[in-house]
């Protein structure tokens, strides 16, 4: 006798494998089952894997680790605060149609008061200079007539009424006699002059000079005699002559003794003086 076996289905599905398992219907792990099978797996993110062998070697370096953001905060507060000190102030263009004393102004100068100030004391001090120049020209003026007074027009009058000495209730004034004047200018009367007083026993009194004109480094030249001047190419002025005191005190001791002077060939002249003596001052 021969018995027949019943085939079981293909599964071909976990589903319906559960189903062919119980015989019934599904039961509640096979429907549990079901849905872990159904469900779709998420997309993995491929993660790229480090360089191996060869390539891993040749891989670029980092030349420097990065800065933290706390740093760049920080250097970058202090390039600012470098260029607000150390940065150049602005300046503004004079504008047009004004003063002098805006000329300074957005300079980094005084303010436009300060500058106005400044140019009022300049103007008052040009002022001043002004009346410096007059007040010189008429002190000479002022000097010109008192001396034709007291060389010329007072002792005349003293004189001529035979008075050599008196005094005011503010002044003593008394007529001395004067010698004044110099050599003169000229050289050819100024070396006669001194021949004559060479000859008259003024010789003693006469000094000689040697200007010369020296470059600069030539200090050394100024130690050579003057027969070496003229061999080094150097021109040399001499000069001679008599100090003005010294030759009015030679005349006035002769003029004293009663010798004969030439006064106008040595530029001497002379006269009274009416010496002017305040009380408590003296005038000269």
């Amino acid at each position: 006798m021969t018995t027949m076996t019943k085939k079981r289905p293909a599964v071909k599905s976990k589903t319906k494998r559960a189903k062919v398992l119980t015989g019934k219907k599904t039961t509640a792990k096979a429907t549990s089952l079901m849905r872990k099978t159904t469900q779709t797996k998420p997309k993995q993110k491929k993660v790229s894997k480090p360089l191996q062998g060869p390539l891993k070697k040749t891989a670029a370096k980092p030349t420097s680790k990065p800065r933290k953001s706390s740093q760049k905060v920080t250097s970058k507060k202090a390039l600012n605060k470098f260029k607000k000190t150390h940065a150049p102030k602005a300046t503004t263009p004079r504008p047009k149609n004004t003063s002098d004393a805006d000329e300074f102004v957005g300079l980094g100068g005084p303010s436009t008061q300060q500058m106005s100030d400044i140019t009022k004391k300049t103007a008052e001090a040009i002022a001043l200079l002004d009346q410096i120049e007059d007040i010189e020209v008429a002190l000479k003026k002022t000097k010109e007539d008192y001396n034709a007074i007291v060389q010329h027009t007072l002792p005349e009058m003293c004189i001529s009424s035979g008075v050599w000495e008196f005094k005011t209730n503010r002044s003593k004034v008394k007529i001395k006699p004067i010698v004044s004047g110099s050599l003169p200018k000229d050289e050819v009367a100024r070396r006669n002059a001194l021949t004559w007083i060479d000859k008259n026993g003024g010789g003693s009194l006469i000094k000689f000079g040697l200007t010369a004109d020296f470059g600069k480094g030539e200090k050394g030249k100024l130690r050579t005699a003057k027969a070496e001047l003229k061999k080094l190419g150097v021109d040399a002025v001499s000069k001679i002559g008599i100090h003005p005191q010294t030759l009015c005190a030679f005349v006035r001791e002769r003029l004293a003794n009663g010798e004969n002077t030439p006064l106008d060939d040595l530029g001497i002249w002379t006269g009274h003086h009416a010496k002017i003596s305040i009380f408590g001052k003296d005038c000269g």
